[in-house]
């Protein structure tokens, strides 16, 4: 499979975070890198994924990418254009959503992912006709 992973999947495992109800995201995630590692699922990894990433652990787009692949992680890299964005909106109109959760899923549409893997399912949900979304915890 391929799958579009937001950056707060890897930002909660590099920080780790808790979820509601003290949920171990940081375990939940490596189960899920794991399952990747083990299965031969790839990993796309935008460059506005890398930037978000980077920003909230002060770690290089390298270091990340490193990590993904030190792991055993197949990760393929995109480098997102404008009509890249824009040509994969026009799918999204209408989805009501946090702009830069709808540029990750204009993203996952360009790369033809098979779904998108967050810890933010609601603000994924309304675009589920066009691109199915996950946990970690949930991928098996």
């Amino acid at each position: 499979m391929r799958l579009y992973i937001d950056s707060n999947v890897l930002i909660s495992l590099l920080n780790h975070e808790f979820g509601g109800g003290l949920e171990f995201m940081e375990y939940r995630v490596q189960e899920f890198l794991a399952v990747c590692a083990e299965d031969g699922h790839t990993l796309i990894a935008s460059d506005f994924f890398l930037r978000q990433v980077s920003d909230k652990t002060m770690l290089s787009k390298d270091e990340i990418l490193g990590y993904l692949k030190g792991l055993g992680v197949k990760v393929e890299q995109i480098v997102a254009t404008r009509e890249m964005i824009r040509r994969n909106l026009s799918r999204l109109s209408g989805i009501k959503t946090d702009p830069e959760d709808k540029i990750h899923m204009a993203l996952a549409l360009e790369s033809r992912c098979d779904m998108i893997v967050t810890w933010n399912i609601k603000d994924y949900k309304p675009a589920e006709k066009v691109i199915k979304s996950i946990k970690p915890s949930d991928f098996t």
